[in-house]
């Protein structure tokens, strides 16, 4: 689910909301789940280049984390720091407002009386080696249930100068995929 909308009582910014993604096991790797998201937020802060634009994302698995923290500098919640007052403010107001009593403002967890699903088997449990990783471990520090469909709220401030910073990186992933 992706939903872009002014929300003006949090603030002056565009909230784009992404729920829960599951991509068949044959597209497994590919990226046009990715390409098609970026493309999306970019047209719209090309739209709106003046309103702060926040990506309001739940996880319930590290992977979904991690394509986050990965992509935006900006990302909360961090092993490396607190969620900036500005962001947790807005962040608590979107998430209560979207899912009341089941989000905790004090946890950023969302949990429902009844499971909304979970990830499974070898896609839920991250490796040994995959806890070195400190945003993985921090994840999973943060929000032991996860195993259950427990959520944990993130945002991430969308950024122009986020774009120009990941251009190097995918330019070079195309050139490669398109010379083998």
């Amino acid at each position: 689910t992706v939903l872009c909308r002014e929300m003006p009582h949090l603030g002056r910014g565009l909230f784009v909301f992404s729920g829960d993604t599951v991509v068949h096991e044959d597209y497994w790797g590919m990226r046009h789940l990715q390409s098609g998201f970026s493309g999306y937020i970019f047209r719209k802060k090309l739209r709106h280049p003046h309103l702060p634009l926040y990506w309001m994302l739940i996880s319930k698995g590290y992977k979904t984390y991690m394509l986050m923290r990965r992509n935006c500098p900006r990302s909360f919640p961090s092993f490396e720091a607190a969620t900036p007052p500005e962001l947790k403010r807005v962040m608590d107001g979107f998430y209560t407002e979207k899912f009341g009593a089941a989000y905790s403002a004090s946890t950023s967890l969302i949990e429902w009386d009844t499971s909304h699903g979970a990830v499974k088997g070898n896609l839920a449990e991250p490796s040994e080696a995959d806890l070195t990783h400190p945003d993985i471990r921090f994840f999973v520090e943060r929000n032991p249930r996860y195993a259950e469909g427990v959520e944990l709220a993130c945002i991430a401030e969308i950024r122009f100068r986020d774009y120009i910073g990941m251009l190097p990186k995918y330019f070079l992933r195309f050139r490669r995929g398109r010379s083998t």
